[in-house]
Formats: structure tokens, sequence, C-alpha cells
């Protein structure tokens, strides 16, 4: 099995007993693969299997294609079964190698946050048994051997259960994310881990699902995707693009102006999103929380006989540790119709709030709302979407302004640079504005 070898800079507690180590070093051979062969060759792969476990594998069936990996299952003369995951792509285009769709590392992050979700919650994950990096190149990728949860896919059987039941198992979803925003991480990132089975956890550059536009011409470049330690050096990244995956389509004028504009009142209200994160409430919001990126039908495992009880939390690929105000309630997206949708995310919404208090009173704040607005334009920044002036303009400028400042929710400051955010003035108008 080949586990490489990490070298960490420096140690960091996190707050609540865990150990993480941060920033990440780039220069760790571990996550320097070299693009392997897309040809999968399942004989060495039963070969390597059939070795590993020092037992017959009596039969590799697939388990179904998913868009950037390959599932079989193995089961063995014991009668013993396992999953296997092989990261290959079944969506690349001819020329178009997978290299050029999924972020370096990705898999390695994603064994290491189901490892530590496994041993810090007690939300159902797979056990990773084995992982190989495809370096040797005899089976020709990156693959795994996990654990066979039990349980069929909530979307087999939602369309037999009750509305009680609908109900009942959003709820048991609700109580994972509320262990998920209860977790504690000293920076923006995601999570890394020195070899599959450690405890020892670092948070590094953040990770992402992979990308199948056919624009798509190579994932984020690494050494820009953090570990972040501030909001503000999160939140820059974000509007500069350096974590889009690169794009053969090019802005239009509009949208590289819209871009440099934002990137321009950023820098100059850098002392005002530094001095938030200090503020007891800024704190709060600020707080680095890690997100399932994909909660769907297909993602969540349920007993045949009681689908209320969730089996297991699939496919954390591309999870990421992002600030609280960035989080947002968005599950089971597949749910029709758009009203019955509503009314069970208003049932979860409502569960996470009950079992954690604090969520609900940083995010129902208006200046969450209003650090989620410079997020959206951030992450809109170098898109064709315009986002148009700012809904916070004329409500800011209004009597709540004052109420605000009064009670000292908000600092003037980052009012300003709200207001700066709806306006189309320059950084010069921006810097002479009072409130």
């Amino acid at each position: 099995m080949s586990t490489g070898q990490f070298f960490f800079l420096k140690t960091v507690d996190s707050g609540d007993g865990n150990t993480f180590n941060v920033p990440w070093d780039l220069t760790n051979p571990f996550l320097h693969i070299p693009p392997v062969d897309p040809g999968l060759n399942l004989s060495n792969l039963i070969q390597r299997l059939e070795h590993l476990a020092q037992e017959e594998c009596v039969a590799l069936t697939s388990a179904g294609p998913a868009n950037f990996h390959r599932v079989f299952r193995a089961e063995f003369k014991s009668g013993v079964g396992r999953f296997i995951r092989v990261q290959q792509s079944y969506l690349s285009e001819p020329g178009v190698g997978m290299k050029h769709q999924i972020p370096r590392g990705q898999l390695h992050s994603e064994l290491a946050t189901i490892e530590y979700i496994r041993i810090h919650t007690d939300i159902p994950v797979p056990r990773t048994y084995l992982y190989e990096d495809g370096r040797e190149g005899d089976v020709g990728a990156q693959w795994t051997v996990v654990e066979e949860m039990p349980g069929v896919r909530l979307g087999v059987m939602w369309p037999s259960m009750s509305t009680q039941q609908r109900e009942e198992v959003c709820r048991s979803v609700s109580s994972m994310c509320t262990q998920l925003l209860r977790l504690r991480f000293p920076a923006y990132g995601s999570i890394y881990s020195s070899h599959m089975h450690s405890q020892l956890f670092s948070i590094g550059p953040m990770q992402f699902k992979a990308a199948n536009e056919l624009d798509v011409v190579a994932p984020p470049l690494w050494e820009n995707c953090g570990a972040f330690r501030t909001v503000r050096q999160w939140i820059t990244a974000l509007a500069r693009g350096d974590m889009r995956f690169a794009s053969s389509r090019k802005l239009r004028p509009q949208d590289t102006s819209q871009r440099e504009h934002l990137l321009q009142l950023l820098e100059h209200h850098t002392p005002v999103l530094d001095k938030l994160e200090s503020l007891c409430y800024g704190r709060e919001l600020c707080t680095p929380v890690l997100i399932h990126p994909d909660v769907s039908f297909d993602n969540i495992l349920v007993d045949e006989n009681d689908p209320t009880k969730v089996t297991a939390l699939l496919d954390w690929e591309g999870s990421q540790v992002v600030p609280l105000f960035a989080t947002s309630l968005d599950f089971l997206k597949s749910i029709y119709p758009p009203e019955e949708r509503q009314k069970l995310l208003s049932i979860m919404e409502n569960e996470i709030m009950r079992q954690n208090p604090s969520y609900s009173k940083a995010l129902g704040s208006d200046l969450c709302t209003m650090l989620r607005e410079i997020y959206l334009r951030a992450n809109a920044s170098t898109t064709w979407i315009n986002l148009g002036p700012s809904p916070w303009g004329p409500w800011l400028d209004g009597r709540i302004i004052k109420e605000l400042a009064d009670r000292d929710l908000i600092p003037s400051e980052t009012l300003a640079l709200f207001l700066s955010l709806s306006s189309k003035h320059s950084v010069v108008a921006a810097s002479s504005m009072s409130v």
C-alpha cells in the first residue's frame, strides 16, 4: 500500500481537543501524483485485491457508474463483500483526460474527511480499508477499498414513503448536519491526513467536486486554494477566481470590470474585514465549519425496513471548511413539487436551530446576510453572472443604519463597505463615505 510521506509546518489546536497542522506543505510528494493512463486494467485490479486480502476474489461486479469514478463490488471466497472505488471519469471528452477535471489530492482529502467524521461524530460513514494512488501504473488509476454499508438509497424508497416518514428522515439528516456544525477547525480549506488511519489531520487547500463542463481545461491551481487563515484571504481568493476551474470561455469586458471593482473595494476595506473577525458577533459568523457538498437522494442510505433510519451518508468528495455565514440549507434538490421541498427544508432548518441555538442566532442576523452578500458577489465575480446593484443599498440608507450603529451591532466601517458594494462609485468615492 502506498501512503507516501507528509511534511507539516506548524501544529495548531482547534480549541476542542483536536490537533490540526496548518498551513499545508505544497512540496508534499504524496500529492504530486503523475497523471495515469485513463485505461483501467481490471485483471490487475483483481490481482492486487487478492494479493492484499490474501484471499480469492470470486466476483467483481459493477455497482453502477458515477460521474468521475467507477464503483465495483468485490466478493471474496469467504463471503465478505467490499466496495472498490476507482477514480476514473465516465465523462472525459476525447483528448481531455480526467486530470483536467479532477483537482489534485481530491480522493485523498475525501478519505481523510470520512475518517475524521468517523472518529469525531456519530454520522454513519464507510470505513476505508485501502488506498492506492496509482503511481505503480498496474491498475491505471487511483483506487480505494471501502466498507460495504447497509441500506438502500433514499431515492429508491422515497416514492413509497408516507409524509410522516419523509419528515422523520429529514430530521435525521438535520441531526447529522448539526454534528458537522459543532466541529471546530483552525482555518478554511479541506481536511487531509498523514496516512489512511492517522488521527493527525491537516487543513490544506480547498477541494472541489470535479467539473464536467466542456469548456473546462484545468482544475484550480493547488497553490492558490489555501488553507486560508482569515475570511478576507478566502473572500479575496474567491473574487480573484483563484478557486475556479480554468475555462476556455473568455469573460466579457463588463465581467472583468465587475471583478476588478470588487477586488479594489476588498483591498481598500481590508482593515474592516480583519477587524470584523475579532468582534464577538463577527467571530461567531466566521467560525470555520465543515460542509457536505451534496446531501442528495443518491448519497443517503436508509434502512429498507425503516426508511426513517439513515444508515450512511456517502460521497464526501469536495468537502470544504468554510465560514459559518457561507453555509446554506440547500438539501434534497430533487424533491418535487417545490411546495413539499420547501416544507421539508423548513422542518430541517427548525431542527438544526433547535439543536444548535447559536446557529439560529448567527444566521438570523443582519450582519450574516450582509456577509453572504459579499460572499455571493465574490463567488460570481469571475463568471457571466451579474448580480446587479446590492439590495442592501437602499436598506442601509434608511433609519436602520442609525439603529444598528446605536446598538453597536455593526461597526460604521462595515456599513460603509456594504454601501460601497451596492453602488457603482469608485473606491475614492467609497473612501470618503461616512455613516
